[in-house]
């Protein structure tokens, strides 16, 4: 996978992203055929980190390979969504191609959480965290508080109807969804929530060398960019990873 991403990376030098698009869309369908062509309709398990779970004609060890795929040509780097800047996507352009394997699964596989339901720990433990969810909308909901991080930057999506007893233990006591976006921040407070939760996005951190936390409420002018990154569902200018995978398999 890392070869195939450098590759095109490499190719987007010289060549329009959607033809680059396009010829990884190409390779794997070339994958299918070829190894439809020498087994005897064998199945196995597709489920990537409790992902959509899906029947694959490829072996476990390729099996994966799909769901990247899928990832990758849905990338900020290829979506063609006008409102995205040049800076933005020249970002991804160079850590996609400079990363090493594992910051390159973050970029095109971020990690989502929910944590206002979460029972956090009183001890600092990096094995006690939230348990991750499918990149999808349907884990979303207006009454909950999410964070999403694809190494490049975190994510803090707040809901419309996020409990008030938790956001103030991270917050202070005020309404959220009453002063300026950019005056929005993360306070330092002394509770068990507020130092586990500011132990976990330590910890994010650490997954990569540059991590910029972004908090946004429901309703704010940028709440796609949490919609950007839930690869698995359709979008404007992609099908669902569902679709994808029966498109390449047909």
């Amino acid at each position: 996978m890392n070869y195939y991403v450098k590759q095109s990376i490499e190719e987007g030098l010289k060549e329009p992203l959607l033809l680059i698009r396009n010829n990884m869309i190409h390779k794997l369908k070339t994958i299918f055929s070829l190894w439809n062509q020498t087994q005897n309709e064998k199945q196995y398990s597709l489920n990537y980190q409790n992902s959509v779970k899906t029947k694959s004609p490829l072996p476990d060890s390729l099996s994966l390979y799909p769901y990247f795929i899928n990832s990758f040509i849905k990338n900020i780097l290829f979506t063609g969504d006008k409102q995205i800047k040049i800076d933005t996507r020249s970002n991804y352009f160079y850590r996609l191609r400079s990363k090493p394997l594992n910051e390159i699964l973050l970029i095109l596989c971020p990690l989502f959480y929910r944590i206002d339901n979460f029972k956090w720990s009183t001890k600092k433990k990096e094995e006690e965290i939230p348990e991750r969810l499918p990149l999808t909308a349907n884990n979303l909901s207006d009454d909950g508080v999410f964070v999403l991080t694809n190494g490049v930057e975190i994510l803090f999506f707040i809901g419309s109807n996020a409990p008030s007893s938790f956001l103030s233990q991270l917050f202070g006591e005020i309404n959220v969804f009453q002063i300026e976006q950019s005056k929005l921040s993360l306070l330092k407070l002394n509770n068990t929530i507020n130092r586990s939760i500011r132990f976990f996005l330590k910890m994010l951190k650490k997954k990569s060398s540059q991590n910029i936390i972004t908090i946004i409420r429901q309703g704010d002018k940028n709440q796609n960019k949490v919609f950007d990154f839930l690869i698995e569902d359709q979008t404007q200018f992609y099908p669902s990873y569902q679709q994808f995978f029966e498109k390449i398999i047909n």
